[in-house]
Formats: C-alpha cells, structure tokens, sequence
C-alpha cells in the first residue's frame, strides 16, 4: 500500500536537494497539491493542504513576513518551499529569519529550494505521487467491495459486514432502527456509546440525508440512511478516531448499498410477501386454526408466539388493499414492530390488522385514520391479547370499530373504552336506536304527561340503585311507600314485571340510549 505524499516525502527526494529548515514537527502532514505564487496574500486561491512554492521576492520586512506566514499557517497549508540564491533580482540568498522564527512557532514546515532545483520536478513529483495514491485507493477500495460482497452473502450478512467495515475503516460500525435503537454493532462495545448521537440520528431520520459529527479530538462519525430512496428504515453509523480518508468513504458508500440492499429485503413489504401474509393471516384468525398450526403461520409472519399480539378492524373505503397494507407496514416498520394486514374478503373497505404489542402499538393504530387522510375512515382496537385468542381480539376490535362507525364522535375507539352500554346498544345505528326507545318508553311518557307525577325521574332512580327502595326514595326525597306506588303503576302501565333483571337492563339502555341522565 503506498503511503500519503507528505511534506517529509519531497526532504527525502535526493534529486530535489530540498533542506528543513522549520516545523520538522509537522513534515507528516499530507500534500494535497502543489501550488506556485509570488503575491503577497495568495490565500484566497488556496483550499488547504497545499505545498506553496515561491521565491518571497515581494517579501522584504519582518512584520510582513509575519503576517504572510501567519496567512498560511491559518489556512492550513501543508508546507513552504523557499527558493534560494542571488541569480535573480529581489531573491532572498537565505530564508529570511523572520520567516523561520514565524513558522516554527506555528508548526508550518518550511524547505529551502536551491535554486538550481526546478520548480517543476517538485510538481510532477507531487502530482505521480497523488495519481499513484488515487490508483492504489481504488484498487484497495475495489478488493474492499469485494469483501464486503462476499460478506453480505453470508448467512450471518448483516453482522459480517459490520465486522469487515469496522476492520477495514479501522474504527467502529453500527446499524440503528428508524428510531435510533442499536441492532447491531462491531464492536460490540460500540453500542454504548450510540445514545449521544441521538439528535444527529433523529435529524437523519426527518431528512434521509448523511450527516458527518466531529469533535475537539479529531474523532469523527457519520451516519448514513439505510433503504430506498425516500424510506428510512434503519441507520449505519461508522465512526473512527480520525478524520475519514478516501479510501475510507468509498468502502463506507459501498457498505451503505449493501446494507442498504439487505435492509429492503428484509423491511419492506413487497407484493409477493404482502400476498403471502393475507393468505397466513386469515389463516390465524380463523377460529378453528389448531395452536401449533396458529404458532408456525405466526412465526412465518415474524409474530413471537410467546408475545401478545393486538387486532385492529380497519374501514378505509375507496383505497387498494395492497395500498393500506404498505401503508401500515411503513407506520410500523419505523420501530421495526411485527405486523399483518388481512384484507376482509366478504366487505370491501375492511382490514384487520395484527401487531405485535408494543408500547407504541395501540397509539400507531389509532393514528392510522389521520395518517390516511380520508373521511370516513375509522379503526377500532382490541385490548393485547396471547396468539391463542386472535379470534377474541377480532370480535373486540370489530365491536369497538362498529362503535366508531356508529357514534361519529371520533374515528378511534378501543375496546377497553367501551360500556355495557355501547357493547350491546351503542353499535345500532341512532335513527333506528331512537325509534325503538320511543316505542319502549312510550307508555312511561304517557304517566308524565297525563298523571303530572315524575314517573320517569322515579324509574330512573330505582334503576340507579338496583331496586333499592330507600336508597331511590332518599334521591327523590319522597316517602318510601310514595315510591312504591309510582313503581306499581309504572309496571301496571308498561305491562312489564320490574323484578325482571332482563326487563331492568332493558328500560336501562332505553333511558341511556335517550339521553336520560342515568348515572347523575
């Protein structure tokens, strides 16, 4: 492997005669290129790293020497080559003192240049020595591809990738969820240093572009999106205690693709695989599936068997299954949560969805009719339920989904949100729900308004607590037996027995269902 062209490399060209004579610290420092000038400030046609070749023909006074060293040190320059000799009118027969002094304190190299030396054979030397470095850091990047590739191919890819990158970089790699948790790292120990670049990674995320973190120390990270063009769904990190050379980012941009490649075949949901899982999914959710049937199609679908799961019923009229299934897919992939969407084959518009629970899961599912965007959508969601009961979750998610649907107050409900009430009423549309009350509680209208006597207060505190009659009767502020009397001729007038828990329940949901203050 050749070495960088540094400062020490044109002391060591005998040909060139080339003496030190200041900041020998520095003569390791790379040259970038070769660049000639005789003005007084030539700063603004330099980048950095530059060998500067000149004769100081305009340079005369110390404090101007000063400041014309100052200018190169600050611009980081490699290092001066000084011509020397009395040939040529205003040439400096010895490197002026000021200028050394100058550049020793700085640490800027400084070589005298005979001037029997041409310029030239300095600049071509320079220039074979770069174009010979380019080649040998193309030709190592090329047999690092191919490691890389043979690595990737690999039953372990991922993590022998990882190791290979690390090694080659000499430093450290990791791959991080959309969310910025560790997956992986080589080595190992790397993982815990992950946390600080939190804000770096979250930023990554929002923009899918690189982003380079260095610090005092020279150390230097830089993270890189992982996947398709505009889908982010895992992060590399690679990281060394130095800046990165060439050679180091073009083995770094060949580790992102393959991984790149790895990761969209593993997270994305293509139409083979969102096919395959329709077909495992309903299998699951069918109530005569046998356990051990149930655990392998949840194990082919990344469900963990020994986890509980949480069912959502999706209504999502008008868009393609295959369109909501990637849809949920993205929402979830982002925290790396298993999860299947079955479309409904008997209504057109219904999904049942199946993730893994997580801490985030039942809020994921919630979000989804905003994240679709479209009126009419509505999700309801099962409480977390063990693969077993996949069936059960179903009834719930499509009980709480049905409330939804029914009640329009929001397009979320969750089955935990729900009363006695809505499980048995609350899912029978308004208009149908208020003509069946009317027809129930007529009669009891009749009492109010024929008799002029609270009937309906005086059956909504009998219910209220349970047929206890003192209780009721305080609530009214009535006498006991006054209460008993209303009550006889409510059950005269309604032909009903309250002693009836059925009949109970029933008046119950019908006052509910009116909008009776029940529970005050």
């Amino acid at each position: 492997m050749l070495m960088a062209v540094t400062v020490r490399s044109l002391v060591e060209l005998e040909e060139a005669n080339l003496t030190c004579l200041a900041g020998a610290r520095a003569l390791d420092t790379p040259i970038r290129w070769v660049h000639v000038s005789e003005i007084l400030d030539p700063t603004p046609w330099l980048k950095g790293g530059e060998f500067l070749l000149t004769t100081g023909l305009r340079l005369s006074a110390d404090d101007a020497i000063r400041e014309y060293v100052a200018r190169l040190a600050d611009h980081g320059i490699a290092g001066v080559g000084f011509g020397t000799g009395s040939e040529f009118v205003g040439m400096h027969e010895a490197v002026p003192q000021a200028f050394l002094e100058t550049a020793e304190e700085r640490g800027l190299p400084v070589l005298e240049v005979p001037i029997d030396t041409p310029y030239v054979l300095i600049s071509e030397f320079v220039s074979a020595q770069l174009a010979a470095e380019q080649y040998s850091t193309i030709q190592r990047a090329f047999e690092a591809q191919r490691q890389l590739t043979q690595a990737a191919l690999t039953d372990s890819g991922r993590s022998e990738v990882l190791r290979l990158l690390s090694s080659l970089v000499s430093g450290w790699a990791a791959v991080t969820t959309a969310t910025g948790k560790v997956v992986e790292a080589a080595p190992a120990r790397a993982a815990r240093g992950i946390a600080k670049f939190m804000p770096d990674l979250v930023r990554v995320h929002a923009t899918a572009s690189v982003v380079s973190v260095g610090d005092e120390t020279g150390a230097t990270t830089t993270i890189h999106p992982l996947g398709a063009r505009g889908h982010v769904r895992r992060m590399l990190l690679v990281g060394k205690d130095k800046p990165f050379d060439a050679f180091d980012r073009v083995v770094i941009g060949g580790a992102v693709t393959l991984l790149s490649i790895e990761t969209e075949q593993t997270m994305s949901l293509s139409p083979q695989r969102a096919a395959v899982a329709d077909v495992l999914g309903t299998f699951i959710l069918h109530e005569e599936a046998l356990p051990g049937q149930r655990e392998r199609a949840a194990a082919g679908l990344g469900l963990d068997a020994r986890k509980q799961l949480r069912v959502a019923r999706l209504y999502r009229p008008g868009k393609r299954g295959e369109a909501v299934a990637q849809r949920v897919h993205d929402v979830f992939s982002e925290g790396e949560i298993p999860n299947v969407t079955v479309t409904d084959g008997e209504a057109s518009g219904l999904y049942t969805i199946i993730v893994q629970e997580h801490v985030v899961s039942e809020r994921e599912l919630r979000s989804l009719p905003r994240r679709f965007g479209q009126a009419g959508a509505a999700i309801g969601v099962s409480t977390a339920v063990p693969l077993r009961d996949l069936p059960l979750g179903v009834k719930q998610a499509q009980l709480a989904l049905s409330h939804a649907l029914t009640t329009r107050r929001a397009p979320t409900a969750s089955f935990t949100e729900l009363t006695m009430y809505d499980f048995i009423i609350g899912v029978v549309p308004p208009d149908k729900l208020s003509s069946v009350c009317d027809v129930i509680l007529a009669p009891l209208d009749d009492l109010d308004r024929n008799l002029g006597a609270r009937y309906t207060d005086s059956l909504t505190a009998f219910l209220r607590h349970n047929g206890n009659w003192e209780r009721a009767a305080d609530q009214l502020a009535v006498h006991r037996q006054t209460l008993v009397k209303r009550i006889g001729v409510i059950e005269k007038q309604l032909g009903l027995d309250l002693k009836s828990p059925g009949v109970r329940m029933g008046l119950w949901f019908a006052l509910l269902a009116r909008g009776t203050n029940i529970e005050q």
